[in-house]
């Protein structure tokens, strides 16, 4: 993770290259499930729901299981404020944050 928070969003579109890229709005109270679904990670509805209640998702590495969990800056966003979001085994989604 260490090595992830010295990278650029430009190096870190290089190694992830299939990576869809996204820039969002950090809102207070943003959810895991809220980012999920800003960077289109997920189904709508109830599917996209249990895909995170079932451990197939990894913010930077590392698993979580709720969706209703808000994000913690240092753990979910990382201090060059992006996110690597894994998705299942290898669908990879990268995520800048605007403040």
């Amino acid at each position: 993770m260490d090595a992830l928070e010295t990278m650029t969003d430009e190096e870190l579109q290089v190694l992830f290259k299939e990576a869809p890229f996204s820039e969002n709005l950090l809102e207070p109270g943003t959810t895991v499930l809220d980012l999920c679904r800003k960077a289109n990670a997920i189904p709508d509805g109830p599917r996209g729901y249990q895909v995170i209640t079932d451990g197939g998702i990894w913010i930077n590495h590392i698993r979580v299981t709720k969706p209703e969990q808000v994000l913690v800056l240092g753990q979910h966003i990382l201090t060059n404020g992006l996110s690597l979001l894994r998705v299942g085994k290898k669908n990879y989604h990268i995520v800048k944050w605007l403040s």
